[in-house]
């Protein structure tokens, strides 16, 4: 049997969760261990023995090929320096035909500090899951059948026009298959990304390159947006196409929020307010801002507020912020400015 490693997909499931999420193999040897449960134990954990971490009544949490049957469950101390803290424990068996998500034969080990926060996140970290499997799987088998119809549809059109004939419908057939298309990419994008490719980049050639990309709609509009980009900053290590696309999706919303382009502004910075700070890519409109029922749900698949959007964008954002062990933050008010950020690391 082997490791009990999640998979690319997974592991972008598994860091926008709040709770802490670990993986062992059949000997209780950690092999994955999510952005909280990083956060959590506040030392290594990949490579180290989960006992090491949580302990209960001064014994180590154990888990062997014995602990399948029954695996141990219960309340458990984080074994850190400090003020002792309380953690609920849940331990769940993973079989060899659990292998296309969460790895081959070990354990998945739950810790949350109260059942309510456990229960709420799980049940996210689960729908999302199903969702992108349900979506990939979806959108792969959709993508041919609808790419041939706008093909034919465009020649269809082509025949028409060379015989002098003109039928309206036809133009708005195909407005109709590009949106489908363009869905359905975009859903397969959201259920299967691209690992990323990191490599240094200066602050400012990403900004260029998001920049680039809105360009035409840009010129559309008629105008830029403003740019701002703090000297000397540190070279990043990203994928420079994948956070390029997460501005890109930045700046179109703003766009559309504020529908004035003056008004919006993409900016680099360092974070003064974080060890060694790291920087800060920003893109920023002057509102009107997200309403406080809307906020919690931005980022939840297929949900928008757009007459015409997919509800894609943001949680495509968010799977590439946590691709490229980068941080977003949002900051808004329903009658102010809304900030997007995503917080790039040096190394």
């Amino acid at each position: 049997m082997g490791f009990a490693t999640p998979s690319a997909d997974a592991r972008s499931w598994l860091d926008a969760v709040r709770s802490c999420v670990v993986t062992t193999d059949l000997r209780g040897q950690v092999t994955y261990a999510n952005a909280a449960a990083c956060a959590l134990f506040e030392s290594p954990v990949v490579g180290t023995s989960i006992g090491t971490h949580l302990v209960q009544a001064g014994l180590p949490l154990l888990l062997s090929p014995a602990s399948w049957e029954r695996p141990p469950t219960g309340e458990y101390h984080l074994a850190r320096p400090g003020v002792p803290l309380q953690v609920d424990v849940q331990v769940q068996p993973r079989q060899l035909q659990d292998a296309g998500f969460l790895g081959e034969a070990g354990f998945v080990v739950l810790v949350h500090t109260t059942n309510a926060e456990h229960q709420r996140e799980m049940r996210k970290f689960e729908r999302l899951a199903a969702m992108g499997t349900m979506v990939a799987g979806f959108a792969h088998e959709v993508l041919n059948p609808v790419a041939s119809l706008r093909s034919l549809t465009e020649s269809l059109d082509e025949e028409l026009a060379e015989s002098g004939m003109r039928l309206p419908h036809i133009g708005r057939m195909l407005r109709v298959l590009e949106r489908m298309e363009r869905l359905v990419r975009t859903s397969l994008q959201f259920g299967r990304p691209d690992p990323p490719r990191l490599k240094r980049h200066r602050p400012w050639s990403l900004l260029s390159n998001a920049l680039t990309l809105i360009g035409p709609r840009l010129r559309t509009m008629g105008s830029d947006v403003r740019v701002e980009v703090e000297p000397e900053l540190p070279d990043v290590c990203v994928d420079d196409a994948q956070i390029a696309q997460v501005l890109v999706i930045f700046l179109n919303n703003a766009l559309d929020a504020t529908l004035a382009p003056r008004h919006v502004s993409i900016r680099a910075r360092r974070d003064a307010a974080m060890t060694r700070a790291p920087v800060r890519l920003e893109v920023e409109n002057e509102g009107p801002g997200i309403s406080r029922e809307d906020l919690p749900r931005i980022f939840d698949p297929f949900f928008t507020t757009k007459a015409t959007g997919t509800g894609l964008g943001l949680p495509i954002a968010q799977q590439l912020v946590n691709e490229n062990r980068a941080r977003l933050e949002v900051v808004t008010s329903p009658d102010g400015p809304t900030r997007f950020s995503v917080i790039v690391p040096l190394e």
